[in-house]
């Protein structure tokens, strides 16, 4: 969204800046003819050029032409530069999203190649014999499970990443309510909580507060950023979840007291570089894109904003409140 916005917005300000130059080039050349043609302010408006042209020299005839052609020659060219400007703006813009296809091929290459190999070699151990102790049997059999509940975690986050960026993907949308959504995330990942002794400190109203959305895509954007928080702090980490509702829209802000996001560190994009996602095991690298496509297609956004004290950063997520039919 952000960058189809970006593009519309260069292509309104390269339309501006060339019709103004073509103006400036038009206004150059009128005071250049004016010096030789007395009467060009009645040729500039062609109403009277027959009578004019009438009681013209030659000379100042092939003027008026030269004129004609010189207008059309800027107009043609301030096309022909608006054009050639855009078409490299888009030609860029295909390049870069080449790019970062092919980024994102060679991340997820990345991610599902250290596990493969972890479970080609113990699988192999295993079968050869190689490990005659039971305990030792045991270890290699979980360490296998668990890299392939990590390849399940990536394939599942890839395939909802994918479905959310595709053009001809509706999402289903009906009356949600928030409040319980947000109870329900926070109920399911208690456990997880307790384990890295997270404190929560939920905000919700008792009432109800409704949003147009897809339950399933909203639900799974607020679970992972309830993960992230629990997953990407150190432990004993505050962690808030409130909800603010406002006359046009509602807030979901999910706070913490854990560790500071670099501000130069773009973590809505996949795979971010920076992110430590992958490398500690507990993530894809996919989950904040997921829930800034989600948020997207809801019509809403999610920003990462400033927390006040304990929490040192906060999530909002910001979706069109329900109109009342």
């Amino acid at each position: 969204m952000k960058r189809k916005d970006g593009l519309l917005t260069f292509i309104v300000l390269r339309f501006i800046a060339y019709s103004l130059g073509t103006e400036l080039v038009i206004s150059i050349l009128e005071e250049i003819f004016r010096m030789f043609l007395p009467d060009i302010e009645q040729i500039l408006i062609y109403d009277s050029v027959p009578d004019i042209a009438s009681r013209m020299a030659p000379a100042e005839i092939v003027l008026v032409i030269l004129w004609g052609l010189a207008e059309l020659i800027v107009y043609c060219a301030g096309v022909v530069l608006f054009a050639r400007s855009v078409h490299r703006r888009l030609q860029e813009q295909i390049r870069e999203n080449e790019e970062q296809r092919l980024q994102l091929f060679s991340n997820i290459a990345h991610d599902l190649k250290t596990p493969l190999t972890t479970i080609s070699g113990y699988a192999g151990a295993l079968a050869d014999g190689i490990v005659e102790d039971r305990d030792k049997q045991r270890e290699y059999l979980l360490t296998i499970r668990e890299k392939s509940r990590q390849m399940n975690q990536l394939t599942e986050q890839l395939l909802s990443y994918s479905k959310l960026g595709a053009a001809q993907y509706q999402p289903a949308l009906e009356l949600v309510d928030v409040a319980e959504l947000l109870r329900a995330a926070c109920a399911s990942l208690f456990g997880e909580m307790e384990n890295r002794q997270i404190e929560l400190d939920l905000k919700l109203p008792d009432s109800p507060v409704f949003c147009k959305a897809d339950s399933l895509e909203l639900d799974r954007a607020i679970g992972n950023l309830l993960t992230n928080a629990i997953h990407h702090n150190p432990a004993g980490t505050l962690l808030s979840v409130a909800l603010a509702e406002k006359p046009e829209h509602i807030l979901i802000q999910i706070a913490d007291s854990g560790t500071p996001v670099p501000e130069t560190m773009n973590i809505f994009e996949p795979f971010v570089s920076g992110s430590d996602s992958r490398s500690s095991g507990h993530g894809t690298g996919l989950g904040l894109a997921i829930v800034k496509k989600a948020a997207e297609r809801h019509g809403g956004v999610v920003f990462l904003s400033d927390a006040a004290a304990p929490y040192t950063k906060m999530f909002v997520v910001k979706l069109p409140k329900a109109r009342e039919e």
